[in-house]
């Protein structure tokens, strides 16, 4: 639960950054927290492991999304 939670307070960061419209950010929140959308995440790679996680995605083989930490 705590993931959700960051993801959250990340997705409302890009709202106030104006990165994200409120509208339809709003709009997956909602969703999120119903259950309705679930993030399928393959594989997370620390940035200055990319060629790495550019290399899975090349593959063909992610069966999600590929992540990379950029903190």
């Amino acid at each position: 639960m705590a993931a959700n939670a960051e993801l959250l307070n990340k997705i409302a960061k890009m709202i106030t950054d104006g990165i994200v419209p409120g509208s339809i950010a709003r709009l997956f929140v909602v969703h999120f927290r119903t259950g309705e959308v679930k993030p399928v995440i393959d594989s997370v790679y620390r940035f200055d492991d990319v060629y790495s996680a550019y290399d899975k995605l090349m593959t063909g083989h992610a069966r999600g999304k590929v992540v990379i930490e950029v903190v």
